[in-house]
């Protein structure tokens, strides 16, 4: 045991962050969870960030899954012993004797998922041959759901989804339903037009002759002189089977009979699509194949803590093609990438297949853009012109460990000044500054703009409004988004 199945408990300590440690600290007030039947349904788990409430579930960080094996007492001490020293803190020594149970407390932080309960265990040196409530929580179910370009995790009950998007004419204008889901306790419609605006509400009928009608409420809204696309969502459970007819009821139209098949499942991304790993990053290609030889290729990501992808590349992330997603067929030829003519998804794209079914195509994605919204911004403090005219600068600052170089400042009028900046761009590095937000210390006059250089996509420089007669502005930098160079590289069937 003392190799490869310590291991997979010290992975799953390294779970949890320093904040969970710090609540695991006086253990023995911890509440049995193996005692509380109503562990998962607690308004304390339902409320926690680990509830993932669809549809706002974009990031997927999955740690990793283990069987769990009975220990030897050898190798529980060093797992003990190991702990302790992560927690950074020195147990006073007791027999297990000792320990009287205490009533329990309030639950705080400690649905830390379930396989924080699994920790707990460790501290108390009980048997890691867990009982099948806890390995079934510490082995997730993911499932795809189409439409939506996104997972989500299961709990065992079905989720039934709209495979394929389907369109309806109604008053001169297209409706396009792109997704349904149907869960254990809500549900979502995605729904787009070319023409007209978008429902307040819609209804999602069951049924053949005494149908079942849910009222869905108007959720997110996005328009543009082409189109628009909503998303509406129902709490509560919907009662279905998969073999009932589906409509959708708009106000000029209903669509359907929708068909509603079972969301693909599997126990991690490698199960949901070709997968590829580089830079620490894991990304899975999902396809769905449609009408006319047509396939949609959606892509999953998995990221390192505090990290979310910005883009795919299947636009280029800057003037140069090499930035680019790349399909090629088997002969090497490359296939047209093709977007959503309205509403283009960084996730998302279409190609044409072959004419021969059993045809593999190869996917190559050379750059990703994330950005990191939880890095510690940086405080720059540069001079100010008095009069029209420029001013060389040297100042550097670090943001999340890259340097960015501010040369100088030029005073455009009374009200503006252009702040020039060098991220040092190069392409040719692991992962490469591009770009960054900027905050001003006024919240309510955070106006600014900036430019990218043509070739890189690198900011340039800077323009934020001044004062007349200010000798100097303080700002501060954050967010960086920057290129992770790969390849990503996988072949699609």
């Amino acid at each position: 045991m003392k190799g490869r199945d310590e291991q997979a408990v010290f992975d799953l300590i390294d779970q949890i962050s320093e904040e969970d440690w710090r609540d695991f600290k006086d253990f023995r007030d911890f509440p049995d969870f193996r005692e509380s039947p109503d562990f998962r349904e607690s308004p304390d788990f339902r409320e926690s960030p680990d509830f993932l409430d669809f549809p706002d579930f974009y990031d997927l960080h999955e740690p990793p899954s283990h069987a769990a094996l009975p220990l030897d007492n050898a190798a529980l001490d060093r797992i003990k012993t190991r702990t302790w020293h992560e927690l950074g803190i020195h147990p006073h020594a007791q027999s297990s004797d000792s320990v009287q149970k205490k009533p329990a407390t309030p639950r705080r932080r400690y649905h830390k998922r379930a396989f924080a309960a699994a920790i707990l265990l460790v501290l108390l040196g009980a048997p890691i041959g867990l009982s099948e409530e806890v390995r079934a929580e510490l082995k997730k179910i993911l499932q795809f759901l189409p439409g939506f370009g996104t997972v989500s995790e299961g709990n065992g009950h079905p989720v039934y989804v709209l495979e394929k998007p389907v369109s309806a004419e109604a008053r001169g204008s297209e409706w396009k339903v792109d997704g349904i889901m149907i869960g254990e306790q809500e549900a979502s419609i995605r729904l787009r037009g070319t023409g007209g605006h978008a429902p307040d509400k819609i209804t999602l009928s069951t049924g053949q002759s005494d149908k079942e009608r849910y009222e869905f409420k108007h959720g997110t809204f996005t328009s543009s002189s082409n189109g628009w696309k909503a998303s509406y969502t129902y709490r509560g459970a919907i009662p279905f089977s998969g073999h009932e007819a589906v409509f959708v009821e708009l106000p000029v139209a209903v669509i359907g009979p929708l068909p509603l098949v079972l969301a693909k499942q599997a126990g991690n991304l490698d199960g949901l699509g070709p997968t590829a790993a580089k830079n620490g990053v894991t990304i899975t290609a999902v396809t769905t194949p449609m009408a006319q030889k047509r396939i949609r290729v959606n892509l999953l990501s998995i990221l390192p803590d505090g990290l979310e992808l910005d883009s795919f590349g299947i636009d280029p992330l800057n003037k140069s093609e090499e930035t680019r997603l790349k399909l090629t067929n088997e002969r090497g030829g490359n296939l047209e990438i093709q977007k959503d003519s309205i509403f283009a998804n960084q996730n998302e794209f279409f190609f044409t297949g072959s004419p021969q079914d059993l045809e593999r195509y190869r996917l190559s994605i050379p750059y990703i853009r994330v950005a990191d919204k939880h890095a510690p911004q940086q405080q720059v403090t540069v001079p100010v012109p008095l009069q029209e005219g420029s001013a060389n600068i040297d100042q550097t600052v670090l943001l999340a460990g890259f340097p960015v170089d501010f040369t100088k400042v030029e005073r455009v009028d009374s009200e503006t000044v252009r702040v020039h900046v060098n991220v040092r761009f190069d392409s040719g590095l692991a992962k490469t500054l591009q770009s960054f937000k900027v905050y001003t210390q006024n919240a309510d006059r955070m106006s600014y703009m900036w430019k990218a250089a043509e070739d890189t996509g690198a900011i340039e420089y800077l323009e934020l409004e001044v004062q007349p007669g200010m000798e100097e502005l303080t700002f501060s930098i954050g967010e960086p988004r920057y290129l992770l160079k790969g390849p990503w590289q996988m072949v699609i069937e």
